[in-house]
């Protein structure tokens, strides 16, 4: 998989959240009726994010998800989420935006297959003009091995 790896700022979004885990029976639509209030809120014409945050443990964890973008307005019944200032390694997905859903089940599926190393604090995809990325936090320490581990 293709990636660069980035420092980023701290990002503050509003949106709407949902506890769930990816051994749930319901977690697609949990994820789905959050961006179904997102879009009903904010239509299509933004930058949009999906991100993964308040992990219990690793990805076989409960863990929060929060569909959002950047707004001063919060929307009723939504909240807000920031996005740490961190380390992270970007991918960029080659997908038309009709096919994003699949493309990014296929990337996570890829990702915890190879078993590298993640810090757990957040983690996030961004939808935009320029199609999808997605943003894995990682550590400082465990870079070299998360580059062996992600390259092989």
């Amino acid at each position: 998989m293709k990636y660069e790896i980035i420092r980023t700022e701290t990002m503050r979004l509003v949106g709407f959240a949902a506890r769930t885990n990816n051994g749930a029976p319901d977690c697609g639509a949990v994820i789905g009726s959050l961006w179904q209030k997102y879009f009903a809120k904010f239509g299509y014409a933004r930058v949009s994010y999906c991100v993964y945050t308040e992990y219990a443990g690793d990805e076989t964890d409960d863990y929060t998800a929060f569909v959002g973008c950047e707004c001063d307005t919060l929307p009723e019944g939504g909240r807000e989420a920031e996005i740490p200032a961190g380390l992270y390694a970007v991918f960029s997905l080659d997908c038309a935006i009709e096919d994003a859903p699949r493309a990014v089940a296929q990337f996570w599926q890829k990702l915890w297959a190879g078993g590298s190393p993640r810090a757990f604090v957040a983690d996030y995809e961004e939808y935009g003009a320029n199609g999808v990325r997605v943003f894995i936090r990682v550590n400082e320490e465990d870079l070299e091995t998360w580059r062996q581990t992600i390259e092989s």
